[in-house]
């Protein structure tokens, strides 16, 4: 199951195959589509302009209004609450289920250990194949300096920033369970 956050680019990737729309749960959208007709506006827009420029604005309709009639487009703006802030290149999160009641604990562990080697793999960045095939024993690893620990109270807009974003968080929480 996945959980999308983007409408526009999920029924992107869901129009070009990339995701079956049986996989998605729901999407968060930054939309306001109160009612249908507005759904039919959003996805016209993003037809001549955003991210479904140059698809099938049918095959688009049909998935951007099964989405919505289903009941999978999820819209925080709608309800007083922003969206969560996701890195702008992250379009979909996969869920996994808890294994709890399992009486192997052999069984239990290659679980965890599947689900660390998933997060992880879904987080490496693209190999650049040509630089490493003429560069490759040159090539070093350079990872980002942690950021440093901020000391001190934290002001009014942080905690309601951080307010705000729990609220949505809880938002998204009651429409999963």
């Amino acid at each position: 199951m996945k959980i999308g956050f983007s409408f526009g680019r999920c029924v992107r990737d869901i129009v070009d195959g990339v995701v079956d729309i049986n996989d998605v749960l729901l999407v968060v959208g930054r939309t306001s589509m109160p009612n249908r007709e507005d759904c039919e506006w959003v996805i016209e827009h993003y037809l001549s302009s955003h991210y479904l420029r140059g698809r099938d604005p049918e095959r688009c309709k049909e998935v951007g209004l099964a989405l919505y009639d289903s009941c999978r487009v999820i819209e925080p703006r709608g309800v007083g609450a922003h969206v969560m802030q996701v890195p702008g290149d992250c379009v979909w999160m996969d869920l996994f289920p808890t294994v709890t009641d399992v009486p192997n604990e052999a069984v239990k562990q290659a679980w965890e250990q599947y689900r660390v080697l998933i997060g992880l793999s879904a987080q490496l960045p693209e190999v650049d194949e040509e630089a490493l095939k003429s560069h490759g024993d040159r090539l070093i690893s350079v990872s980002p300096q942690p950021a440093p620990k901020k000391r001190g109270r934290k002001t009014k807009a942080q905690k309601a920033a951080e307010a705000e974003q729990q609220k949505a968080l809880d938002l998204l929480a009651a429409f999963i369970v």
